[in-house]
């Protein structure tokens, strides 16, 4: 067959195997941790997370699931006097090891009060790859309903691969925080 499908071309080296056309699931059982941190003001957002930390110590070879070390850095711009609200403009980097795989992704979010759009280029380091998205959504309250849609390219494929995802958040326990009074007592 002429067809060339996902789960024959390596994603490191686009090397291009034959399909498995198996797929086994047995049952496996594994404890895992992972650990972030994030820093959230109004003029800046940034984080480190490590997934999977437990299996940069031991190599399982029943795990499919690889350590992932993510960072991101993002600037917010609070632009005011266009609408009633704020506009919130926020570029972001973002940086991703799996591996041997190598991913930056650069962000660009635009957040007005009830609206928020946001455009993600990716792609591996060697420009292998390269998947934009574009997301749009609306917030209400505790409630986010976004659409995104993403394009696939890839050097070993002949046609991009492209992917649609609606997201429902609800944000729980979402109450406004207290601000104390800085009071000093005589």
């Amino acid at each position: 067959s002429a067809l060339i499908f996902s789960d024959q071309i390596d994603p490191l080296n686009g090397i291009i195997s034959a399909q498995s056309g198996e797929f086994a699931f047995e049952s496996y059982k594994s404890i895992d941790f992972s650990t972030g941190i994030a820093y959230l003001t109004k003029h800046y957002r940034a984080g480190a997370a490590v997934f999977h930390i437990d299996k940069f110590f031991r190599q399982d070879m029943n795990s499919s699931l690889k350590p992932v070390i993510k960072l991101h850095f993002g600037k917010i711009f609070s632009v005011r006097r266009i609408f009633e609200n704020d506009l919130l403009l926020i570029p972001e980097l973002i940086y991703k090891n799996t591996s041997q795989f190598h991913q930056i992704v650069y962000g660009f979010h635009v957040i007005n009060n009830k609206f928020l759009t946001r455009l993600h280029i990716k792609h591996n380091l060697n420009f292998q790859m390269l998947s934009p998205s574009v997301t749009i959504g609306y917030n209400h309250k505790n409630i986010r309903l976004s659409y995104s849609y993403e394009i696939n390219m890839n050097k070993y494929l002949a046609l991009p691969v492209s992917q649609n995802q609606i997201n429902l958040l609800y944000k729980f326990n979402c109450k406004e925080k207290r601000k104390y009074k800085n009071t000093i007592y005589c």
